[in-house]
């Protein structure tokens, strides 16, 4: 479980589970600006060595996102000025987990949405949760 801030996604929450050490899937809820988000997740904890089942200390990290505004048509692509309607999100970055469960990431990436024909926006997050 994490929670987070980042540009534009202004705050977040996430909840998962490992099915591998170096693999967890997972919900995402998102406020982006001024509309919520919400939907799945896959990260994947690329180099280091895992540890008693918990992602390696020290990860590259690689995270894809699918999001859907239950505000707005939820399956639409297309926004509304500065709503966004359903995107797509790929990051890389940066995960720290410690011994005893506490766990950092810290990402950039981009959203793919539909705002008068596809776009491409930056997002950064920075996430701070517990691993058990």
């Amino acid at each position: 479980m994490t929670a987070g801030v980042g540009l534009p996604e202004v705050l977040h929450g996430e909840a998962g589970v490992f099915v591998l050490p170096r693999l967890a899937v997972g919900a995402h809820v998102g406020w982006v600006v001024l509309n919520p988000e919400a939907g799945l997740e896959v990260t994947g904890y690329l180099l280091g060595t895992p540890v008693a089942g918990r992602p390696p200390r020290h990860a590259l990290t690689l995270q894809a996102q699918a999001m859907l505004n239950p505000a707005q048509r939820p399956l639409s692509l297309a926004g509304g000025g500065d709503r966004l309607a359903a995107y797509a999100g790929a990051y890389a970055g940066y995960g720290w987990t410690a011994d005893v469960g506490f766990a950092l990431r810290v990402q950039a990436g981009a959203l793919l949405y539909a705002d008068g024909g596809f776009a491409i926006g930056p997002n950064g997050t920075v996430a701070l949760g517990w691993v058990f």
